[in-house]
């Protein structure tokens, strides 16, 4: 994962599966300013902190301050299609949270 193109920026993270809670397993997130996590489960959710994280209902995004959505599901591509759809006034980048494919991160995590 490399960290530095993502320094000084406020990174919101959308995807709290099965998936993400493995990759936060495997790598250490710290050294990003997270602003929060984003997903569909959340948004019929009184919940406000999801491991550690602020959590964001999906309907929140925009009016919450980042700069870069990482996307920590393994349907990356229906995913960042979605949030360009819904993002598509701001000025955000959307991007998997891991850059590897769906086989060497499945390979990875299992």
């Amino acid at each position: 994962m490399n960290l530095k193109k993502y320094k000084n920026k406020k990174i919101l993270l959308y995807g709290a599966g099965a998936f993400f809670r493995e990759t936060v397993k495997k790598h250490d997130l710290s050294a990003l300013n997270i602003t929060g996590i984003s997903d569909r489960c959340f948004e019929t959710s009184n919940e406000k902190e999801f491991l550690g994280y602020r959590v964001v209902k999906p309907s929140e995004i925009n009016n919450t301050d980042f700069d870069v959505i990482l996307v920590s599901t393994f349907n990356t591509v229906s995913t960042i299609e979605h949030l360009e759809t819904i993002t598509r006034n701001r000025n955000v980048r959307i991007m998997p949270l891991l850059e590897k494919g769906f086989k060497e991160l499945f390979e990875e995590l299992y």
